[in-house]
């Protein structure tokens, strides 16, 4: 007989033909030669290529059914031999799963370890078991296990990237609006600021006869002080964070520390007690006197409403030859003022006053009472509004407002910190300008 080639034929009935299918043929029958007539060759062949279509078939259904690149070991050249089923190698997995269905004990046992180390469980079943979803003339099947679906660290979110970081929310805070209605004077060198003021207004000047003697008035002086305090304040921050933080951390104390200082200025040009601080405005005036006007009856008619209050206070003003330049309030006294209303008509005052809100409310949204604008200012105490010359009071600022930075001072080389120290000379004092006649306050606003 012939030792080589796939088939021979050896007269008309009878062929004779090598198997030769290589790893997949357990050792002792490689080479095997075996005789079979016409016959029983014809009903081979056709049993070979039923086969061979239903691999086809199940194969085509697997990878029709196939997500990459979860099953990625599908692509590739299959062929390969059972014991090359190593997970990643290419055709590894359809190697593996061809020899797990395998007849062939020691090759199935080879097939179901390969794919059993790629993660999938072999479930021996009755023939006909679904694989992937297809129909298949083998026993068996197998299954996935559970998808990673990124809810822990070991499940995926350690591959996770972290949130995107977005800008920091602040909370709001009053502004100092003084600054644009007072005159500020920067860059005062020394330790305060003397403040001369006329002790009385003049008189007008009299007539007086031919060879008469004239009137002689002398003039009287006072002086008031206004001492350069130095405002400050420091903010620690670790060095890692400053790293860290892209920049967020640094622009966040510097923004505090400015927001700080305008509420400290709003603060002392306000309410400063005038001992070891700077003398406010309402310090200055009090609760009572020339300067004070009080909301004195519960609001039924105009002259008890606050809008009546403020324009007692403006009368007051006005009555000192004073031109008013603004008027502050409280937000909480300005909404309710616009809420009040004629028990008569039920209209709102401001609106009944005025004629109509739109002529009162100037481009800026700003209520104006003849000409004067009306500011909300938070800074000022509940029930209480200033009405006056603003642009004639004047405060005072050394070298201005300024931010150091130093990572050595202290403990801080120490502690691996950087500290942000904010700082400004700020002098002010209201008696010369509440003495003279420039500001009204008016309270009880909640009378």
């Amino acid at each position: 007989m012939p030792e080589s080639g796939d088939r021979t034929a050896t007269g008309s009935e009878c062929k004779s033909i090598r198997l030769v299918s290589g790893d997949l043929e357990p050792p002792e029958r490689k080479g095997f030669l075996v005789s079979v007539t016409t016959e029983e060759w014809e009903q081979l062949k056709a049993k070979l290529t039923g086969a061979t279509a239903r691999m086809d078939e199940t194969l085509f259904s697997q990878a029709m059914q196939t997500r990459e690149p979860s099953k990625a070991w599908l692509v590739g050249s299959g062929g390969r031999s059972a014991d090359s089923t190593t997970s990643g190698q290419a055709g590894a997995w359809i190697t593996a799963l061809t020899a797990a269905g395998s007849r062939e004990a020691d090759l199935q046992a080879k097939g179901k370890a390969s794919l059993q180390a790629m993660g999938i469980t072999w479930d021996d079943g009755p023939v006909g078991t679904t694989i992937l979803g297809g129909q298949s003339g083998r026993r068996g099947g197998w299954s996935l296990g559970k998808a990673t679906l990124g809810t822990s660290t070991a499940t995926g979110l350690a591959i996770v990237p972290n949130n995107v970081v977005d800008k920091l929310v602040e909370i709001a805070t009053a502004e100092n609006i003084y600054r644009n209605l007072m005159t500020w004077i920067p860059g005062v060198g020394t330790a305060g600021v003397d403040i001369p003021v006329e002790q009385a207004a003049p008189l007008r000047a009299l007539v007086a006869p031919f060879g008469s003697t004239k009137e002689n008035v002398d003039i009287t002086y006072l002086r008031y002080s206004a001492t350069l305090y130095t405002i400050s304040r420091i903010h620690d921050v670790g060095n890692q964070l400053l790293r860290f933080s892209a920049g967020a951390a640094e622009q966040d104390v510097v923004d505090r520390l400015g927001r700080a200082f305008g509420l400290g200025e709003a603060y002392y040009t306000l309410s400063g007690a005038g001992t070891t601080e700077p003398l406010g405005i309402l310090t200055a005036i009090g609760t009572s006197g020339s300067y004070y006007t009080s909301k004195n009856a519960a609001t039924t008619t105009f002259a008890t409403s606050i809008l009546g209050a403020i324009i007692s206070g403006m009368k007051a003003v006005a009555g000192r030859a004073v031109k008013p330049t603004a008027i502050t309030m409280h937000p909480t006294d300005f909404f309710t003022m616009c809420t009040e209303v004629d028990s008569g008509t039920n209209r709102p005052f401001v609106v009944g006053f005025l004629g109509s809100a739109e002529g009162a409310i100037d481009s800026n949204a700003t209520l104006n009472i003849f000409g004067v604008p009306i500011y909300q200012d938070p800074n000022l105490p509940v029930n209480t509004a200033l009405v006056g010359d603003f642009k004639s009071v004047r405060c005072y600022t050394g070298l201005g407002y300024r931010i150091d930075s130093s990572s050595e001072a202290g403990t801080r080389f120490d502690t691996n910190e950087t500290g942000f120290r904010g700082e400004e000379e700020f002098g002010f004092t209201a008696a010369p300008f509440v003495n003279a006649g420039k500001l009204q306050r008016i309270g009880a606003l909640n009378t």
